[in-house]
């Protein structure tokens, strides 16, 4: 059991890391949302997520890496295209609130 990293839970994510989060991508989104998977498209897309972690760690008390920034936002776009996905179920059987 010798030379096991033991890792500490880090705080949640505000509501408001969360929208500096965004922000952030939203402005480099053509970069990270780039499909191509060549040499210089993977450079380009991790000098993107290194300067929105730069931006985003000055701007907030917690710092984080590039890791778990990029794991919150593959959340969260994971929880919108299930939440759009229940609209437009809803929208389609006519259902009403």
């Amino acid at each position: 059991m010798e030379g096991k990293k033991i890792c500490t839970r880090g705080p949640n994510f505000s509501e408001d890391e969360r929208a500096i989060l965004l922000q952030l991508i939203t402005d480099r989104k053509n970069t990270i949302e780039n499909k191509a998977t060549n040499k210089v498209s993977n450079i380009c897309k991790q000098k993107a997520w290194e300067e929105v972690t730069d931006i985003f760690n000055a701007s907030v008390s917690i710092p984080r890496t590039v890791k778990q920034l990029k794991i919150v936002y593959e959340n969260m776009k994971r929880r919108m295209k299930i939440y759009v996905d229940e609209q437009n179920y809803l929208k389609k059987t006519g259902y009403t609130y």
